[in-house]
């Protein structure tokens, strides 16, 4: 089984999360993200399927998997759950018709950066700075950066401008 990880993550503390939600948004990155999961599962944790607006859900062309400890927890039709991340592993991987992706959050990607079965990060990085309450764990000690990241042109968020780096990491051997 091979499961990728994608993340949008701030260069300076490698935080993803404030408040419930992204910190950033960036219309290069949601295109990168459609056009690497698309046809793919995607799995993610009930707060991060609670933050994708209800007009995007579930997300199109793509098998959506919310975990969840809550059983009596109501999600939309053709949405699956699964009560632990190896759960829904089994399920990502009977309806697997692409590539499986970890979406998140803070503790799906932990649990992810350690499992054997995650081979590829794809990583956005924001080379900026914003107050965050969730961070990505540290990956260096199990992925190996890609030499040739490709940087992309700035960004403009709340009237600041950003650039963005897209990286794919692999599991070292």
């Amino acid at each position: 089984m091979n499961v990728n990880i994608i993340v949008a993550i701030q260069d300076c503390d490698y935080g993803i999360g404030l408040h419930g939600d992204q910190p950033y948004s960036f219309k290069e990155d949601f295109k990168q993200f459609k056009e690497k999961t698309k046809g793919g599962v995607v799995i993610m944790g009930r707060k991060t399927w609670e933050t994708i607006p209800e007009k995007f859900r579930p997300l199109e062309g793509r098998k959506n998997i919310v975990v969840t400890r809550n059983k009596d927890y109501k999600v939309l039709e053709g949405v699956l759950l699964a009560s632990s991340y190896e759960e829904a592993k089994i399920l990502a991987q009977n309806h697997d018709n692409g590539n499986i992706w970890n979406i998140g959050g803070g503790s799906l990607y932990k649990q992810a950066i350690e499992d054997q079965d995650t081979k590829e990060l794809h990583i956005t990085r924001i080379l900026g700075q914003k107050n965050c309450d969730v961070h990505f764990p540290s990956t260096e000690k199990f992925f190996l950066r890609e030499k040739n990241p490709n940087i992309s042109s700035k960004n403009k968020f709340d009237k600041e401008e950003y650039f963005l780096r897209f990286e794919v990491w692999e599991r070292k051997s």
